[in-house]
């Protein structure tokens, strides 16, 4: 698994669901997450994507990198 950008880290340990939904994703799903937030142009989208995925990981909505 790649380092996890701060602010995504931050909000995990903040929401025990999703740190527990994100504990529970094979190596790749999760690089997949942390490379979709890294890959933001600036800090306002990387923090939107970082929103985004800890509502997925909440909500237990097939996720599109389970495609």
């Amino acid at each position: 698994m790649r380092d996890m950008p701060i602010g995504f880290s931050m909000k995990l340990a903040m929401n025990y669901d999703a740190l527990t939904k994100f504990g529970t994703l094979s190596s790749e799903q999760k690089d997949r997450i942390i490379d979709y937030i890294k890959d933001a142009k600036t800090g306002d989208e990387a923090e939107m994507r970082t929103d985004e995925m800890i509502v997925s990981l909440n909500d237990g909505t097939k996720m599109w990198f389970n495609d």
